[in-house]
């Protein structure tokens, strides 16, 4: 199996699995990459709820409910929008295993994830430190 045939598996499985989630109100995501072989294809799926206010209710997202309050960062900044650099933003969640920057946030306009730190975070929110 070569990389194309493997994204296209991978395009056919979101495709296939796309009405199963709108029917049931969840939200699919691939973690990860697609790892492939010479005969076969890995791919990692997360499904998670989706939210009042259209929130995936994620492991991220709950990292970030529990944790967020310890920067002083507000439990409802979750799913809000903000602007860096001209660029809109979507705060998604919370990374356990980052140090320096564990606020994860999705740029609306192309939906890839980027990181930022807990002084960004509060200043785009207007939150001053306790």
């Amino acid at each position: 199996m070569d990389k194309d045939k493997a994204l296209q598996v991978r395009s056919q499985v979101i495709e296939d699995l796309a009405a199963l989630c709108d029917e049931r109100g969840l939200s699919l995501s691939v973690q990860g990459t697609v790892k492939y072989g010479p005969t076969y294809v890995t791919l990692t799926l997360q499904f998670a709820e989706v939210g009042a206010g259209g929130v995936v209710q994620s492991r991220e997202a709950e990292d970030f409910a529990m944790f967020a309050t310890l920067d002083d960062v507000p439990k409802s900044a979750l799913g809000r929008t903000f602007v860096v650099n001209g660029a809109e933003f979507k705060l998604t969640g919370y990374n356990l295993r980052a140090t320096k920057s564990p606020y994860l946030a999705t740029r609306l306009s192309d939906g890839k994830r980027f990181k930022f730190t807990p002084a960004a975070i509060r200043r785009e929110f207007g939150v001053e430190r306790r």
